[in-house]
């Protein structure tokens, strides 16, 4: 990937965040923001499938030695990651129980990523 791509999909990731940071904090701009970012990711994301072949990102939880133990770990991911958006889209529509729901999903992310951080390093060490 060239490096102007890469700086065109940061730009556009971190336009994405601050979007949402001004919607959920009623600040003028944050429409204009998350439209043009949406627009801007899904043009580079079009250029980078269509000129380059990255090799595809994936975590790599399969190498650990107890299989079950990955599929929960990515269960986990999914469930604590859709409780996050959830709490996002009930922030933004003012629905009760989103603190509720961001709170628990960005912890359930943060338990999950340190769990199989841990393994994974636990697995390299046993490896060796």
């Amino acid at each position: 990937m060239s490096r102007l791509l890469k700086l065109l999909l940061g730009l556009c990731t971190v336009s994405l965040f601050l979007s949402v940071i001004f919607k959920i904090q009623h600040w003028y701009g944050g429409n204009i923001m998350f439209y043009s970012s949406i627009i801007g990711g899904v043009i580079v994301a079009l250029l980078i499938e269509y000129t380059h072949k990255p090799p595809p990102i994936q975590l790599d939880i399969k190498s650990d030695s107890n299989p079950i133990r990955g599929v929960i770990l990515k269960a986990l991911l999914i469930l604590s990651s859709l409780t996050l958006l959830m709490g996002i889209l009930f922030k933004i529509m003012y629905w009760p129980d989103s603190s509720f729901m961001l709170v628990s999903g960005s912890l359930g992310l943060l338990i999950t990523i340190v769990v199989w951080l841990l393994t994974k390093e636990m697995s390299r060490k046993n490896l060796e």
